[in-house]
């Protein structure tokens, strides 16, 4: 629904519109919160305009080039099927937390590292 529908440019400049010149702030910083008569406001150098601009733009750009549909999350924060799923799932993890059992091929044991120094970047393989 388009509240605007029934008026005219001037009737919706008017009530929507800006009054005044605009105070140009740094980034991050707004009015809000803010009354304009603190003295606090500082109106930004070409240079810096010029700067924040570029900013703008390039991230207006990079938001242009996103189409994809955003991802659904699931509902669900259990991840078993039935709650003797998850007994299972309980009972086998305290079995191999009281063994200290660590597979191999996760790079979770110490002879996996080619350096002998934990990795600061490690791709854990899924799937079969």
């Amino acid at each position: 629904m388009d509240d605007c529908n029934q008026l005219d440019v001037d009737e919706i400049e008017k009530h929507y519109g800006v009054y005044g010149d605009p105070i140009n702030r740094p980034l991050g910083q707004t009015s809000a919160g803010h009354s304009s008569d603190e003295g606090d406001w500082v109106d930004m150098d070409a240079a810096t305009l010029a700067a924040h601009m570029e900013v703008d733009e390039a991230e207006a750009e990079i938001n242009s080039n996103i189409h994809h549909e955003p991802v659904q999350v699931p509902d669900c924060q259990f991840p078993f099927a039935s709650n003797d799923q998850d007994a299972i799932f309980d009972e086998a993890l305290a079995h191999f937390q009281e063994t200290q059992f660590l597979p191999q091929g996760y790079g979770a044991q110490d002879a996996e590292y080619n350096t002998g120094i934990y990795p600061i970047v490690q791709v854990i393989p899924s799937g079969r």
